[in-house]
């Protein structure tokens, strides 16, 4: 019964050999060549253990016992002459026991093979110890670097999935030597062969990175600053002048930790404070390896221009180019005299020129320039200085009047401040207020009296007029106050009063004093009938006390705006309207008989007529038979009651033809009778 007991054991615990088994874990191979191997005993042997059989093969298909271990407690045993240093070797252990015979997993040694391709990189490839991976294994595999001789250092790791690494070596000609690590959880670890050979650093350093350069402002020196190589091999660093052309020694930074140089211009003709400046920097190691130039960086170089036309300076600087993150802002300081610098305005990094407004003549202002990256690095400029020398701009410019002339004209006088630089004076006119403003006549800078006279519809065009003066850069800077004729109208009724409206003028320095009301009688001389406030535009006039047989009925009227004495150039503005007239309706009373006795009362027969025209008149006499006893076209003459032939008419009925041209020019014919009375 025991030994069917044993047999049925056998036959089931290889189901669960991972308890029975010794658990092989680890391969170490010795510089010799002789293999460690590392294994965890059995958990359960049934009661019974009888031994370990160490099997091991170059090829991995035909085993060899090497070794029978008898006692359980060993967990490891050092394979000589194993050779693993020239090949792979493979191995697997055997555990006997009262649990039934069962083998491990089968584990390879690692077996490294170097490649030296004489670039100054050392290329390695092994195998791994087991495929798939040992779960108990590392994730990871360790290279170590033998530096110098004897001392093994850590110099890298990679995945246990990609059994390859590449070293860049930092050394000029020196025999290197590398191995393989892979720990495993319970404590061992695999080594694999070692491998050697003699490498030379071949391989140029990274290219450094500037991280600013900037300008001394009291010196025109330039600073250099970048960022640290942390390579190990690094000797230092080689300043050049960067060119469109090419590149130019400047100096060496010696030391891989210094990081920053200061260029005083000893050996170049160039110099921070008068030009922007390039640079460019290249890293070398100790065995002279030389990397490429890194991204040239360049001072900033601020220059002003004065905008004497706009009176501001125009503040200009040249890019900052090559920060990797961009460049984010430019600030602006700016100092007048003796003063201190303060910030003046900051722009955007596409910006590369502002304009300083707050200008005053005859004063100095410096200026430089603080670029800052959007990752916080900053440059500084040169400084520079303008000195502002200002052209003199008008003093005053005043619109005298705008007054409408007989003949239909606008008349505009201009009063301006000629001790200027001034390229020229213009005239424009507008429909509105506001614009916009056309160029009617242009004056070259001489007379400080300005005059000028256009065409213009004065009963319906109401137009605005002022002068500006344009500087040397055609650009038209001062105006002076708005001028604008007046329009009149004038109407009539019935009552012999004419009602006068106009429109305000505008506008005057020193603004309305008053408006004067004129009236021309029949084409007389102007008489001033009346004045009204500034801010009346109408007014009444009755002309009824004009009615005589001498008047003609033509009535004009003008405005004239006047100034105040409040004006800031001791200018007194006075500007007329157009002349606007009224038609007063004629007056005619025609007798119905007459005594030429005379006796000084009725002694001709003649209408009584005002408010009419002189020229056109017309008076004819017929007798009962149609025949013309009496003409004349004299207003004035009348019929004394005689035949052509100078004897007195007889006594009876005449008939009257009377003919006139109202002040309105209207042709108006009376007739009638009248009887002539002899005594």
């Amino acid at each position: 019964m025991p030994r069917l007991f044993k047999i049925l054991l056998f036959l089931v615990l290889p189901l669960f050999a991972g308890a029975n088994s010794a658990s092989l874990r680890c391969l170490d191979v010795k510089s010799n060549g002789d293999v460690l191997l590392s294994w965890l005993e059995p958990t359960d042997v049934c009661g019974g253990f009888d031994s370990y059989e160490i099997y091991a093969s170059a090829d991995g298909i035909a085993f060899t016992l090497i070794q029978t271990i008898t006692v359980q407690t060993t967990v490891s045993y050092l394979h000589v002459n194993a050779n693993a240093h020239l090949g792979q070797r493979y191995y697997f252990i055997r555990t006997q026991s009262n649990c039934g015979i069962f083998n491990s997993d089968t584990l390879s040694t690692m077996y490294l093979e170097l490649n030296n391709p004489g670039t100054g990189v050392a290329q390695m490839t092994w195998n791994n110890i087991h495929s798939p991976s040992l779960s108990t294994s590392s994730t990871n595999y360790s290279v170590y670097l033998e530096n110098p001789t004897g001392i093994w250092t850590n110099t890298g790791s990679t995945a246990i999935s990609t059994p390859s690494y590449s070293d860049t070596i930092y050394v000029c000609r020196k025999m290197i030597s590398y191995y393989i690590e892979l720990t495993d959880e319970s404590g061992c670890i695999s080594r694999s062969s070692s491998d050697g050979d003699i490498f030379e650093n071949a391989i140029p350093p990274a290219i450094p990175v500037l991280d600013t350069v900037s300008v001394n402002m009291n010196t025109g020196d330039a600073y250099l600053g970048w960022f640290e190589n942390t390579e190990p091999d690094i000797a230092g660093y080689i300043v050049f002048y960067y060119y469109a052309s090419g590149s130019v020694f400047v100096d060496t930074v010696w030391g891989g930790a210094i990081t920053s140089y200061i260029d005083d211009f000893g050996v170049s003709t160039d110099d921070a404070s008068k030009k922007s400046v390039s640079y460019s920097v290249a890293a070398f190691d100790s065995c002279q390896n030389r990397s490429q130039f890194c991204d040239f960086h360049n001072t900033l170089y601020v220059f002003p221009y004065l905008d004497s036309c706009n009176r501001r300076i125009r503040v200009d600087w040249n890019d900052y180019v090559n920060w990797d993150s961009g460049v984010k802002e430019y600030q602006v300081y700016s100092k007048s005299e003796s003063g201190n610098y303060s910030l003046y305005i900051t722009v955007s990094g596409s910006e590369s020129e502002t304009f300083f407004t707050s200008v005053s003549d005859q004063v100095l202002y410096c200026f430089y320039i603080v670029a800052v990256s959007n990752d916080g690095q900053t440059s500084t400029s040169n400084y520079t200085c303008i000195f502002v020398n200002l052209p003199n701009n008008p003093d005053f410019m005043n619109a005298d009047h705008a007054s409408i002339t007989y003949y239909n004209n606008v008349e505009l006088s201009f009063t301006v401040d000629n001790n200027t630089s001034m390229r020229a004076f213009k005239i424009l006119e507008s429909d509105n207020y506001s614009g916009p403003w056309d160029t009617i006549a242009r004056f070259g800078s001489g007379s400080s009296e300005i005059s000028y006279s256009k065409y213009i519809d004065m009963e319906y065009e109401l137009k605005y007029y002022k002068i500006i003066a344009e500087n040397r850069c055609r650009q038209n800077i001062d105006s002076s106050n708005l001028s604008k004729n007046i329009i009149l109208k004038v109407t009539s009724d019935e009552n012999y009063k004419h009602y006068l409206t106009w429109t305000n003028y505008e506008a005057y320095k020193g603004g309305i004093d008053r408006y004067n009301i004129y009236r021309i009688v029949d084409h007389g001389s102007p008489q001033l009938v009346n004045f009204v406030t500034d801010a009346t535009f109408e007014y009444v006039d009755d002309v009824s006390g004009f009615i005589n047989p001498g008047s003609e009925g033509d009535f004009c009227y003008y405005v004239e705006a006047v100034e105040t004495d409040l004006n800031p150039y001791g200018i007194k503005g006075k500007s007329i309207s157009n002349m606007s007239c009224a038609a007063v309706k004629p007056y005619i009373f025609i007798p119905d008989a007459f005594t030429p006795n005379r006796d000084g009362k009725n002694d001709e027969f003649k209408p009584v007529l005002t408010f009419a025209s002189n020229e056109n008149y017309e008076m004819i006499i017929f007798d009962r038979w149609s025949g013309i006893v009496f003409q004349t076209n004299d207003r004035q003459e009348g019929w004394n009651g005689k035949t052509p032939g100078g004897k007195i008419a007889p006594e009876g009925v005449y008939v009257y033809y009377i003919k006139f041209v109202s002040a309105e020019n209207q042709v108006i014919e009376k007739r009638g009778y009248f009887t002539l009375i002899v005594p």
